[in-house]
């Protein structure tokens, strides 16, 4: 082989490993920045959808403490007078659902629904969470709804009726 030929096959090969090296080194760097800003805005979007939803959430509790405050100020607590309650509640919020259960499994739902007699709300987890959160607001997970197809969160709260239910 000739000294031309050696010298013109290395410069070649040389090239071809500095344009390599040099697009893996790029390819890399603008990988990781390209990550990183990525990163940044998907932490800015749930940063605002939270602040979104913390709003919202903030609302949903006060609408059921003042639901609360009227089941509890009620005259009675009679089947009917809970589920006018509920129903007023319901209409007056109407993409929402009140509902409240007691430990005898009675369940009276604002949107006059019944369900049937094996139905249990003592079992579900709304009722669980409340009762063992002590008075406190306890959230479900969310869920799709069967009937619906809507997306559901559930937030309950235990309480104590004047005649110790």
């Amino acid at each position: 082989m000739r000294i031309s030929y050696r010298i013109g096959l290395s410069a070649i090969i040389l090239c071809i490993v500095c344009v390599s090296s040099m697009w893996i080194l790029n390819s890399s760097v603008s990988i990781k920045y390209l990550e990183d800003s990525i990163q940044d805005k998907t932490l800015l979007e749930v940063k605002l959808k939270a602040k979104d939803i913390d709003d919202w959430l903030s609302n949903e509790e006060h609408v059921l403490d003042m639901a609360i405050e009227r089941v509890i100020l009620a005259e009675n607590y009679e089947y009917d007078t809970l589920l006018d309650i509920l129903v007023d509640i319901t209409d007056t919020y109407p993409s929402n659902s009140y509902y409240m259960a007691f430990e005898d499994k009675t369940f009276i739902d604002g949107s006059r629904w019944v369900p049937d007699k094996d139905y249990d709300p003592t079992a579900r987890e709304w009722y669980v969470g409340a009762r063992d959160n002590a008075g406190g607001i306890y959230m479900c997970d969310p869920y799709v709804d069967a009937m619906t197809g809507d997306i559901v969160l559930s937030i309950s709260k235990q309480i104590t009726l004047k005649d110790n239910r």
